[in-house]
């Protein structure tokens, strides 16, 4: 059925502008193929089918790397993202033959309205594979970041391949001006609009500690993994670096100084003289456990420490154990994660740092929460070793590379297994380091000193003005559709 073969075509698409085909250009051809694919639907059932068909062949592509926590893990992730597209396609659907302008405006509103509840439900949501993204690989579209975000360049995205296919299907030239405007000012603007920050130089050195057992759990992993974080930075020079990143479950010792393991990392910052933060996770009670980046001064001293605020559902914590924790397969997670309870901005001798941990990185009000609070930096501490040779790490850099473009900071990307990465410039990737092997990726930053960006100010409002739209323009028609109705059951 060419519905369903649109539908298909459209998911493929959407695949394949993520790594690892790195075919980020092919984004624009999703929402036109996928709408065509809905408006060709002969019925609602069939637009709902379509909807679904793209979510789950999408999604099970793009997070094929979730096979490794488990096939429980794997298709419940998978189904929370994919079921939200038929929802969006019956909505469209429905309202296929209204007026050019209301389905535009319904339609892009309703995808945002669906991209702002994936990232958000179930348990915190999750916004891997929002089609903002692939865009970042354009110097001016990122730039454009600046002002409207990730999902304000999805909402443009959305809102140009929409307009093109009702003015191809409606011979409307008006649409057709629509989306060639938006395209020319998104380009120019971007192009035109320097980010970067042009602050203090930072040295940086990210130490890529590797595990003796990367994929699967050894004997005494973790003191091993301790133990090679610490010898790579003891072949740090003495004042080479001001600041050094450990990532995610590098360490297991509390934040204070008594710690065997946090004496050895003291010692370390002070011989360099340098800030040193150190991600790890340790025990709470008997049913916590807590993740979090411990910060150390040039002098040694334990100056701060940020706790994750968004666990990993199934992973770091199993949501309504009551119920879920019947399953088997979440004896693997016998621990909830302590949640912190917002950003934390510490001061260093080159001015205030903000981090986040793990997949916080992927959702855009993490780091924004960290510039508006102060940060001219910002520090992102991943542990991605479960996800073998997959493109998992590169699909997240994609997300952190625009949390440097949003906000105007270079970013400091750390991952135990790889890959870390310095992004500087609003976007610029520096050289990776590999996955599974033992690095020191090293660079210089500058700190953000100017005024923030106008999306650290107004964060999503692009995004919310297109969702209010949608949702106005919904109701008055829904409201004109059912008028008639009561009229005549009231004759």
């Amino acid at each position: 059925m060419k519905s369903l073969a649109l539908a298909l075509v459209a998911a493929l698409a959407a695949w394949a502008s993520f790594p690892p085909t790195e075919l980020g250009f092919v984004v624009v051809a999703v929402v036109p193929l996928l709408l065509l694919s809905v408006l060709s639907a002969p019925t609602p059932r069939t637009a709902i089918a379509a909807g679904l068909l793209f979510g789950v062949t999408f999604m099970s592509l793009l997070m094929s790397w979730l096979s490794a926590l488990g096939i429980e893990a794997m298709i419940g992730l998978m189904l929370s993202q994919a079921l939200w597209y038929p929802l969006w396609a019956r909505v469209v659907w429905k309202f296929r033959d209204s007026t050019s302008a209301t389905l535009v405006t319904i339609a892009v509103g309703g995808w945002t309205a669906m991209e702002f509840g994936r990232a958000r439900l179930p348990a915190g949501g999750l916004n891997w594979g929002a089609l903002g993204y692939p865009l970042g690989e354009w110097a001016a579209y990122r730039s454009l970041s600046q002002f409207v975000g990730a999902t304000g360049l999805e909402v443009l995205l959305v809102l140009v391949g929409v307009s093109l296919v009702m003015a191809a299907l409606r011979r409307d030239m008006r649409l057709v001006v629509v989306a060639v405007g938006v395209v020319v000012a998104a380009v120019g603007v971007g192009g035109f609009s320097n980010n970067a920050p042009a602050g203090e130089v930072v040295r940086v050195a990210i130490v890529q500690g590797n595990s003796p057992c990367p994929r699967t759990h050894c004997p005494n992993e973790r003191q091993q993994i301790f133990e090679n974080h610490l010898r790579l930075t003891s072949d740090i020079d003495a004042g080479s670096v001001d600041l050094i990143l450990w990532a995610e479950s590098s360490s297991t010792f509390p934040a204070n100084a008594s710690d065997e393991q946090a004496q050895l990392v003291a010692d370390e910052a002070r011989r360099i003289g340098a800030t040193l933060v150190v991600g790890g996770d340790r025990g709470g009670t008997a049913t916590t456990f807590i993740n979090s980046n411990v910060i150390f001064s040039p002098e040694g001293r334990i100056v701060g420490e940020y706790l994750k605020n968004h666990p990993v559902p199934f992973g770091e914590y199993v949501p309504l154990r009551p119920i879920f924790g019947l399953i088997p397969a979440t004896d693997q997670v016998p621990r909830d994660m302590v949640r912190g309870d917002g950003p934390v901005v510490v001061d260093t001798p080159f001015g205030q740092i903000g981090t986040v941990i793990s997949f916080e990185g992927a959702f855009a009000r993490y780091g924004r929460s960290s510039v508006a609070g102060g940060a001219g930096l910002l520090l992102v501490a991943s542990n991605e070793s479960s996800y073998g040779d997959s493109p998992a790490a590169a699909q997240f850099i994609g997300m952190t590379r625009m949390r440097a473009a949003e906000n105007g900071v270079d970013v400091v990307h750390g991952a135990v297994t790889g890959s870390s990465v310095i992004i500087t410039n609003g976007g610029e990737l520096g050289e990776q380091s590999g996955l599974f092997e033992e690095a020191v990726v090293t660079g210089e930053v500058q700190m953000r000193t100017a005024a923030p960006t106008l999306y650290t100010k107004w964060g999503d409002w692009l995004a919310v003005a297109a969702m209010v739209a949608g949702a106005y323009v919904f109701m008055i028609e829904a409201m004109t559709t059912l008028a008639p109705s009561r009229r005549s059951a009231g004759n």
